[in-house]
């Protein structure tokens, strides 16, 4: 038996499949929902007022545990729903805590 075949009997097994990254992605560090202020909300408010289908965009919004930023071009904005969307991102107004146009 050569050394190869001999060192795949020694190899580790991993039977639960993603197991491993479950476990991971579990440890993650959960971030809470940072409260803005009433000047904070203002501004994003103005901001979400003046913004045109088709701008370049950096927005930074929270996802449940943590805070994503994601650039791109607005496709859509709805104020019935309150949500706009960002290439493929459709974001809550509620969740975005800064806007910036590139």
């Amino acid at each position: 038996m050569s050394n190869a075949d001999r060192a795949k009997i020694f190899m580790p097994f991993d039977a639960l499949t993603g197991f491993g990254r479950a476990i991971h992605d579990a440890e993650k560090e959960y971030i809470p929902r940072k409260i803005l202020s009433e000047d904070v909300k203002e501004e994003l408010d103005f901001k979400l007022k003046n913004l045109s289908i088709g701008e370049l965009l950096s927005i930074t919004y929270y996802t449940g545990s943590d805070y994503t930023k994601v650039t791109g071009v607005l496709t859509d904005i709805s104020f019935k729903t309150r949500s706009l969307t960002l290439d493929e991102n459709l974001i809550c107004f509620k969740d975005i805590s800064d806007i910036s146009a590139l």
